[in-house]
């Protein structure tokens, strides 16, 4: 049997390449490409392995039409909506005829510098522990403009001049804040206005430590805070205690690997630090509404 066709936005510019890839790695911090194929047969969707992404990326697509699933999540494509993917997810790019476009694909630092912050479009999906998928319509209105931003970036991003890192970020921050103005919902206004960025500092440490730290005590020791005092914050800044988001991060971790691995549910359980395999069941069961067993059938379909 043939490999599944994979279309890989960054690096290759949707370029049909005939061999299976699990993981994404963003070699440079910031990459942009111009997304074209007419390869394809327009009437026949050609289906993507899943990927796991490993650096922010936006995709606009201009022109074309498909699918796009972001670990539980499905999109039908259209034209001039951008699509906001994050770190850690899972994702499927299944275009159906051809496909115009971009792809910019950027690591947070190349974003963010000092304490300036202009990833927050992402961060509905970085934060929230559950397969929320950002896309921004591309209005009339700032479609040309937009064109010209991205233009001047492909246009900077070919040579080898001076300051060349300094000139794409600035295009990019303009970029970002386009699409913010065109987002209805910035939870990212709450993560930042939290009591001494301790909200904030909060999701970025469970991102990282959320399978070795399970207990809100781990996480107040890190911040120098009493367990009391970090479940004050967190559950009046979002409406959900510490304990609550802890789960959350852990279940959609648990759905990705599910759904993108061949591992059973024992080292499931283990790698995400579990000891006991049967209170990872119950915890999964409880989270999901099904078992494990049951949740990879129903997603292998639309994965493998």
């Amino acid at each position: 049997m043939q490999p599944s066709t994979q279309y890989i936005g960054h690096g290759t510019s949707l370029l049909i390449k005939k061999e299976p890839l699990a993981i994404r790695e963003a070699k440079i911090p910031f990459e942009i490409r111009q997304i074209q194929s007419s390869v394809l047969r327009p009437d026949k969707v050609q289906t993507a392995v899943p990927v796991i992404q490993k650096s922010y990326e936006i995709i606009w697509i201009k022109k074309g039409s498909g699918s796009f699933r972001v670990d539980t999540k499905n999109q039908e494509i259209e034209n001039d909506i951008a699509y906001l993917v994050t770190p850690g997810q899972l994702y499927q790019f299944c275009p159906k005829g051809e496909i115009e476009g971009f792809s910019i694909a950027f690591s947070e630092e190349f974003l963010c510098s000092g304490e300036k912050e202009m990833s927050f479009p992402f961060h509905t999906s970085r934060y929230a522990g559950s397969a929320i998928f950002p896309s921004v319509r591309i209005d009339p209105d700032v479609n040309s403009e937009l064109d010209i931003i991205v233009s001047m970036m492909l246009n900077e991003y070919s040579k080898g001049l001076k300051f060349k890192s300094e000139v794409l970020k600035s295009l990019l921050n303009v970029v970002m804040i386009y699409l913010s103005r065109k987002m209805d919902f910035m939870p990212d206004k709450v993560l930042l206005k939290g009591r001494n960025g301790l909200l904030r500092k909060f999701m970025q440490l469970l991102n990282e430590r959320f399978t070795s730290k399970m207990m809100v005590s781990d996480y107040a020791s890190e911040l120098f805070v009493t367990p009391n005092y970090l479940n004050e914050v967190v559950k009046k800044e979002t409406g959900f205690p510490v304990r609550h988001h802890i789960q959350q991060r852990l279940i959609l971790e648990a759905k990705r690997r599910a759904m993108s691995s061949e591992m059973n549910m024992k080292e499931v359980a283990f790698g995400l630090g579990f000891e006991d395999t049967s209170h990872f069941s119950r915890f999964f069961k409880n989270n999901c509404g099904m078992n494990f067993s049951d949740f990879r059938k129903q997603h292998s379909t639309l994965i493998f």
